[in-house]
């Protein structure tokens, strides 16, 4: 299946639907990374915490 729920009730997802999701947030209109909800690409990460500094 597509997305089931596991024996420690923890959620686990197909890696397709969960590259989707990635691709959704990366790609909703917003530029700057440390505004995403998620963040998965190295690149992304050092932007963030550059900024944070």
């Amino acid at each position: 299946s597509l997305i089931s729920i596991d024996v420690d009730n923890k959620i686990r997802m197909h890696d397709q639907i969960q590259d989707m999701g990635r691709w959704i947030v990366k790609n909703a209109g917003n530029l700057n990374p440390y505004m995403y909800s998620r963040l998965w690409e190295r690149e992304d990460v050092y932007k963030v915490l550059k900024v944070a500094k």
